[in-house]
């Protein structure tokens, strides 16, 4: 991402509502994979729902880097910050080394 389109972005987010806008990416991804009614809080660790809940997490910690990764944790099942963290990290790697993942995301 370049610069200038980082900064608006985040200048646009930080007027939003940071739980809004948690609720907004969580409804497009559970779109995407066809979970329209999912619970995002749920403890199931099934290896689709657990990718659901890390591009999730990725994709609203890298749009939106104002938001803390406390508040992103509490949306995914009361997540502790620093496994939102790795969601982030991991999904990362994946996507380095997983070309179909990184085409979804």
């Amino acid at each position: 991402m370049n610069n200038r389109y980082h900064e608006a972005v985040s200048n646009f987010a930080s007027k939003l509502d940071k739980n809004k806008i948690i609720a907004l990416v969580k409804e497009v991804v559970a779109g995407y994979y066809g979970e329209k009614n999912y619970n995002w809080r749920s403890r199931e660790r099934t290896r689709p729902a657990v990718k659901m809940k890390y591009v999730a997490i990725y994709a609203i910690r890298t749009v939106f880097p104002n938001i803390p990764l406390k508040l992103i944790g509490e949306h995914f099942g009361q997540m502790d910050h620093s496994t939102a963290l790795y969601a982030i990290r991991k999904t990362a790697d994946l996507m380095e080394t997983e070309r179909a993942l990184k085409k979804e995301v």
